[in-house]
């Protein structure tokens, strides 16, 4: 699909989930523990796997508003010359007033702190990659979040360089009221991209940067501010934004949208 991540073609297959929940008594140290499975096989029209995909998650809720969860993920997609590539993940993540899997868990605040890892078997090579994310709560309506990342791309391929792209963001946001709401992002993105599942790396066609400088491979060092304005009226809803969180960089885009709701107020 033109909206989706990755873009896998001529497969068609089966997938399912499952997932559930203890919850403990008030007195336990643990307020709950989630499990979650998700299968997914396909096929392409040569009888081979197109796209398989396993993954489990499983989560501790601690009643200190302490998250622990486990994650592993095995995944393989067919490229359109053939070559079955891995995808996996594997990693940890430990949060504190974070909150469940399904998000519904009593330890699920506005400000959440989490640090995630996870490396697995990549493209031809292996991934490696950590998150730490903190929100604070600066005044009573002002929330400030920030966020590093880093994912390091270790090739065994002949022709590829071992790489490692970084994202910074900070946002803040200002609750005015109960219908009103302005938020600021600042975002800065600083080297190459990661290969994905059906495109093979820019390494000697610079021109593909040019033209696309999302396309795998290319070098990318970037910065983005966008502003937002939410104000809700009864039947009517109304954004005003400016420049593009999606695009790497800013662009002089001013954006007005609309809402009329037919009927009932907008969350009765």
């Amino acid at each position: 699909p033109l909206d989706g991540y990755v873009e896998v073609n001529n497969i068609a297959g089966y997938e399912g989930f499952a997932r559930k929940t203890w919850d403990f008594a008030p007195t336990s140290l643990l307020h709950d523990v989630t499990a979650f499975d998700f299968y997914a096989r396909y096929g392409n029209d040569e009888n081979e796997i197109g796209e398989a995909l396993t993954s489990e998650q499983l989560s501790f809720d601690l009643r200190d508003l302490v998250t622990l969860q486990l994650d592993g993920t095995t995944a393989g997609v067919r490229t359109s010359d053939g070559e079955y590539l891995p995808f996996d993940s594997n990693g940890f993540l430990i949060g504190y007033r974070y909150g469940a899997t399904n998000q519904s868990s009593a330890t699920s605040t506005n400000t959440p702190s989490y640090v995630q890892y996870s490396s697995g078997l990549y493209y031809h090579g292996t991934l490696d990659a950590w998150t730490y994310l903190t929100t604070l709560q600066l005044a009573p309506r002002f929330h400030l979040t920030l966020q590093d990342s880093e994912d390091r791309y270790e090739s065994t391929y002949t022709g590829e360089e071992t790489t490692t792209q970084w994202l910074e963001r900070a946002s803040l946001d200002w609750q005015i009221n109960r219908w009103m709401q302005f938020d600021v992002g600042v975002r800065r993105i600083i080297g190459p991209n990661l290969p994905n599942a059906y495109q093979t790396l820019a390494l000697e066609t610079p021109a593909l940067c040019e033209n696309d400088p999302y396309y795998p491979g290319c070098l990318v060092e970037a910065g983005n501010v966008s502003l937002a304005f939410h104000f809700l009226e009864a039947h009517n809803e109304f954004y005003v934004v400016y420049g593009d969180p999606n695009n790497l960089s800013t662009l002089p885009a001013l954006y007005f949208k609309w809402i009329r709701y037919i009927g009932a107020e907008k969350g009765t």
